[in-house]
């Protein structure tokens, strides 16, 4: 299915893409797989997915578990499970109620409505929107294919059992999910005062809920990674030009 079709002549700033042939491809349909087949293990956090989120989060991660607890997730299955329907806003809502309970001071009192009511959400979308829409410039720009479309043409098979659900009908590169959760991250810190510890608990979680769509079959981990260059947070600035 095709669920958007646009003409792009930027990826503003962002590196290109991972192709088949290039160094580094084997190793992404790897961990591609091991994340893909992580989610189907009773186990809740399997020693070689948290290798491989690991290996690819360009900051230290080094507590995943207590991490994604925080946000109301006790498994990798969990967080694939969540992003295969979750709705855009879904994560920015869980992230506002673990700022609440935690009693976060708030940068800049804007009352209720324009601050941490409809006005935090207000803000999330303005954001997301901005973002999102580099996100499909840079996906029609690059026109990388999804791993399902790949695997598909190299075997000579339908590998659509493989996988925990379906890819949408654009590209992979980069990852939609990922700039939702990373400008969630972005608007939580800009929102709450936050200290070291609160922010990496919050980098964590969008880092691996972006990673859970690799976790579906639809994306490769750099589509996730990439994102969060496009949502403008530094620890993603090797994915930029």
């Amino acid at each position: 299915m095709t669920v958007e079709l646009r003409q792009s002549t930027t990826a503003h700033g962002l590196k290109p893409p991972t192709m088949p042939g290039d160094p580094g491809w084997e190793e992404q349909i790897e961990d591609f797989f091991i994340l893909l087949e992580g989610a189907k293990e009773e186990a809740p956090w399997s020693l070689e997915v948290r290798r491989v989120l690991k290996k690819h989060a360009p900051f230290e991660l080094s507590d995943i578990e207590s991490s994604l607890k925080a946000f109301g997730f006790n498994s990798w299955r969990e967080c694939v499970d969540f992003v295969k329907d979750d709705e855009c806003i879904e994560f920015m809502v869980r992230v506002a109620h673990w700022a609440k309970k935690n009693n976060f001071e708030v940068r800049t009192d804007r009352g209720f409505i324009d601050g941490e009511g409809v006005g935090l959400y207000k803000r999330w979308a303005d954001r997301t929107d901005r973002t999102l829409e580099k996100i499909f410039d840079a996906k029609y720009y690059f026109q990388a294919e999804r791993p399902l479309v790949y695997l598909n043409n190299a075997l000579g098979c339908d590998c659509t059992p493989l996988m925990n659900y379906i890819h949408p009908g654009h590209w992979r590169y980069p990852a939609g999910h990922g700039g939702k959760f990373y400008e969630s991250a972005d608007l939580g810190r800009d929102t709450w005062v936050l200290q070291e510890w609160s922010w990496f608990v919050l980098l964590t979680g969008s880092y691996v809920l972006s990673m859970a769509r690799t976790g579906g079959g639809v994306h490769l981990p750099e589509d996730n990674i990439a994102a969060g260059a496009l949502a403008g947070l530094s620890e993603f600035d090797a994915y930029k030009e």
